[in-house]
């Protein structure tokens, strides 16, 4: 439960201007995600990350996880998130 919160307040963080807590927010949510194995929640903080300016760091993650649900909305976000310049 706890990394939703950190992944929500990280989009609040966001949408309010406070580029820097999103981005730590974010990292936390990931952390536990991987922690307790969810990669694909993992992987809607990697896409934040992204868009935020960090797509070097994990657009590897992104793609990976992605491909594993190729048919799926988090492929289709990873390929509009990835995709934009």
């Amino acid at each position: 439960m706890r990394a939703w919160e950190m992944y929500v307040d990280g989009l609040i963080s966001r949408a309010n201007g406070l580029h820097d807590r999103a981005c730590a927010l974010q990292l936390s949510a990931l952390d536990l995600w991987h922690q307790i194995d969810f990669d694909w929640h993992a992987t809607l903080s990697a896409l934040e990350l992204c868009e935020l300016g960090l797509r070097e760091q994990f657009s590897g993650h992104v793609k990976d996880e992605a491909m594993k649900h190729p048919n799926s909305w988090l492929a289709l976000r990873a390929h509009r998130v990835l995709e934009a310049a």
